[in-house]
């Protein structure tokens, strides 16, 4: 969900994102590939495909997450399944985690999961920018 939050990626995106397209030294993500439908394929569109830059706490929850997952090779999926290495149903983990979260929050207006914290994290970009 930090990640998410802090890259503005679509749900498919992070589903798909393998360690390839991480890169941490340079604080950047590559996304050049989707997981829709049960299926990897090339992202949406021309302007999909680009890099994002990470924001120092992002960077750390994706450290974070090399040093726990058994998962770490270039093809590995940086979100998968962590017994399997396997994509994750997406929409069990925003049942199980993300719901009962906005509960506890008590808030109670309607959200969808994961395109709403990617129009959340769109407005925060936008609110940091410097205008030119």
């Amino acid at each position: 969900m930090l990640t998410a939050l802090g890259t503005a990626m679509r749900r498919g995106e992070l589903v798909g994102l393998r360690w390839r397209s991480i890169k941490l030294l340079e604080a950047k993500v590559e996304i050049r590939e989707t997981f829709v439908r049960g299926r990897f394929t090339t992202p949406k569109s021309r302007a999909s495909r680009r890099v994002v830059e990470l924001g120092p706490r992002t960077l750390a929850v994706l450290e974070e997450q090399g040093r726990r997952t058994a998962y770490r090779g270039d093809e590995d999926l940086v979100f998968g399944h962590p017994t399997k290495g396997t994509p994750v149903d997406t929409s069990k983990r925003a049942n199980r985690c993300l719901k009962p979260a906005l509960a506890r929050a008590r808030i109670e207006k309607p959200f969808r999961p994961f395109h709403d914290l990617r129009h959340t994290s769109l407005t925060h970009a936008a609110g940091r920018a410097t205008p030119k």
